[in-house]
């Protein structure tokens, strides 16, 4: 009986550290980290040149409470030496496979993707998507030619009017490779691979 007592109680502590990991995730840190950083890039992270946005996105999740894990790490030497990382931090089809096989995440949609008769657009192309409605928590996901590798990553920062080029107003996201802040997060004015792209989003919790 008394095994028995215990067990209940290691079951009951279990799910209560779960939850306050559940609990712990803040979005507000994440999107003013993705603020902050997005152009001046952390110095404790590495920036690799052209291909920086899932190493960005995985900065933004870990500053909103997702701890890292032996899957999914960046680790900092003096000077960047010798930093060592996960492909899961770095490459945004790992993160992908990440957040959706090991962190659990929610699925928004089974992909959104253009076509030429604007009214069977399945890739919802308009600049507010309904599935979008938690900032900070969800994770859009790009594959430029729709092949089933993912090739690009950027989370969600708010709604509101797009900074930049085009001042739409909509859902936008924060992004690095190219480094751009409160873009529309469909990316569509922005994308010459705009008629073969897949977009995916989860939503981490």
């Amino acid at each position: 009986m008394r095994r028995f007592v215990s067990l209940c109680v290691a079951f009951v502590l279990a799910l209560s550290l779960c939850a306050a990991q559940v609990l712990a995730y803040s979005r507000t840190n994440a999107t003013n980290y993705a603020d902050t950083y997005v152009f001046d890039h952390n110095p404790n992270f590495r920036y690799f040149t052209d291909r920086n946005c899932t190493n960005f996105v995985s900065q933004c999740m870990h500053a909103g409470g997702v701890p890292m894990t032996d899957a999914w790490y960046y680790h900092k030497t003096f000077l960047h030496i010798a930093d060592s990382y996960s492909l899961s931090w770095t490459v945004a089809n790992e993160l992908k496979n990440y957040v959706k096989n090991d962190l659990g995440a929610l699925r928004l949609v089974s992909k959104w993707r253009k076509v030429a008769d604007p009214t069977h657009n399945t890739y919802a192309y308009i600049d507010n998507s309904s599935n979008i409605t938690n900032t900070g928590i969800e994770i859009v996901f790009y594959d430029w030619q729709d092949n089933g590798n993912i090739d690009h990553s950027s989370i969600v920062v708010g709604t509101g009017t797009s900074a930049g080029d085009f001042a739409d107003y909509g859902d936008l996201i924060d992004q690095n490779s190219y480094d751009r802040k409160h873009v529309i997060w469909n990316l569509d004015k922005y994308n010459t691979r705009r008629w073969t792209t897949a977009i995916y989003a989860f939503r981490l919790s």
